[in-house]
């Protein structure tokens, strides 16, 4: 049970609809992102509706900055208006929150 249920995933969803985050700090990342980070993703094979949840939340506002890890391997990519930050394990950086630059460590 890794992931949140049907119920809390909706729930997290009305809630993301409301703020509009300018970041997120995630585990997992959203649908379109996998496909950057191994060349043979194929969704069926790992299924996820974390990302599928995380996917509909950017459809509906992008925000500026998605720092997640899980992949177990590095990612700086700006996707569709949102730069996107995988951590590997054992990796840092530091965020300045009022211009959104990052520093890794």
């Amino acid at each position: 049970d890794e992931e949140l249920s049907h119920d809390q995933l909706n729930a997290m969803i009305q809630i993301y609809a409301r703020e509009k985050p300018d970041v997120m700090i995630t585990h997992e990342c959203p649908e379109a992102i996998p496909y950057y980070i191994k060349k043979d993703y194929d969704p069926n094979r790992w299924p996820s509706r974390t990302r599928w949840a995380l996917e509909h939340m950017r459809q509906y506002h992008a925000p500026k900055l998605h720092i997640f890890g899980h992949w177990h391997d590095n990612l700086d990519l700006t996707y569709q208006g949102t730069r996107f930050i995988l951590l590997n394990i054992n990796q840092a950086i530091e965020v300045d929150y009022e211009d959104l630059s990052v520093k890794f460590l």
